[in-house]
């Protein structure tokens, strides 16, 4: 299973200098946290859509080694009109395949996640 994970936004409201995704919380990046809850849920290939300081997203990726995961990055240079945006850019990665959406500041649990892949219905909401 793929997870696109969009990374693409200012998150003005928390801070301004770089992604909040990269705050940490308990010692790990929030995104470490994301992926991790991820793969524990099943999980094994990653997308994550970069778009405001996508060269500070990047270059902490690889210097995290992408959490050794199997991680493909893609840019929104249109960042600024949402997720939905971002969703599109991840298209030429995953294609027509299911995927699983995450937000780069929602922490959900690798229980809720693997009710969601579980689920009967070819469409899921969480």
């Amino acid at each position: 299973m793929t997870a696109v994970i969009v990374a693409a936004g200012r998150g003005s409201r928390l801070m301004n200098h770089h992604p909040k995704t990269m705050m940490n919380l308990d010692d790990r990046s929030i995104l470490e946290h994301i992926v991790t809850n991820l793969k524990q849920a099943g999980v094994t290939k990653f997308v994550i859509v970069l778009g405001y300081q996508a060269r500070m997203l990047q270059d902490f990726l690889l210097a995290n080694d992408y959490f050794g995961l199997q991680v493909q990055t893609v840019y929104n240079p249109d960042w600024q009109r949402g997720n939905g945006i971002s969703v599109l850019c991840a298209e030429e990665l995953v294609g027509r395949q299911p995927f699983i959406l995450s937000m780069s500041d929602h922490i959900v649990s690798p229980t809720a996640v693997r009710r969601v892949l579980q689920a009967k219905d070819e469409r899921n909401l969480l």
